[in-house]
């Protein structure tokens, strides 16, 4: 499958900031600078009412101040707009600067779906196991688009049968991203991408991403020249974490115990 665009497609708005800083992206997108649950969104485009998201009537204010906007309710979908309208008096100030964002983003949305290319969703969750996957299949097999949806998360997850959405395990919290240092932010967004790229080779997805070490140039010389796990009835690739490969292993489970943990990423060796 060979893919043509990246959405995000929740669950808050640091996962959205962090893909689009890693692969250098300044596009705003739906679905972005906001609380969006995954299971609301899907609603949402059920109902086919795309305009609704700007619609001031289902408005609630919150008391909630971040970075100077007050946070907004949506009362139909539950989204929650942390960053787009400002709110002086009690009257929203910007509302036409941003109904014309949310109608270009609408119309981005769209032209997306209508065009005959796969997409690639990028859910992050903390809840991975109330997601539902059916009537996010069932929406995108009624527009007859082809998808991927990997949901990242840290939390313990039942395995997911299906063809188009995929775990990524990652180890790092992201509930407090906005507090970490330089470093420990740049190792986070690191692993986050090592297993975004790790994910697709895995299940043999086209893409046009930059490798890796192109985007970290630090990153271990191992990610671009894998060679297979030292243990001899394992066909998987050595890890190119060195934190995750327990030496030259695809992870450390394989090492210790001849099984394979949360942190392996599967990419066969070939």
């Amino acid at each position: 499958m060979e893919l043509c665009d990246v959405y995000h497609f929740g669950e808050s708005c640091v996962p959205g900031v962090i893909i689009n800083n890693i692969l250098s992206c300044q596009e705003k997108k739906l679905f972005m600078l906001g609380h969006y649950n995954i299971n609301d969104i899907i609603q949402y485009l059920i109902a086919d009412s795309l305009e609704e998201i700007y619609d001031k009537q289902y408005f609630v204010f919150n008391s909630t101040v971040d970075k100077g906007y007050i946070r907004i309710q949506h009362s139909k979908y539950n989204f929650i707009f942390n960053h787009d309208y400002l709110v002086a008096n009690g009257s929203i100030t910007n509302y036409d600067k941003c109904a014309e964002r949310f109608k270009l983003k609408i119309n981005n949305f769209r032209t997306m779906m209508n065009n005959t290319k796969s997409v690639l969703l990028i859910n992050f969750s903390e809840a991975p196991d109330i997601i539902n996957i059916k009537a996010i299949e069932q929406y995108f097999k009624k527009h007859n688009k082809k998808f991927i949806l990997l949901i990242f998360t840290n939390a313990e997850t039942k395995p997911i049968i299906s063809n188009s959405v995929y775990i990524v395990k990652i180890d790092r919290d992201l509930m407090f991203y906005w507090t970490l240092k330089a470093d420990e932010r740049r190792l986070l967004n690191q692993e986050i991408y090592e297993k975004f790229i790790s994910t697709l080779k895995a299940n043999n997805i086209i893409h046009s991403f930059p490798s890796i070490n192109q985007v970290f140039p630090e990153a271990a010389p191992a990610a671009t020249a894998l060679t297979k796990c030292a243990r001899p009835t394992c066909n998987y690739e050595i890890h190119i974490n060195p934190a995750n490969n327990g030496g030259n292993h695809c992870c450390r489970a394989c090492k210790l115990k001849g099984t394979h943990g949360p942190a392996c990423a599967h990419i066969k060796h070939t």
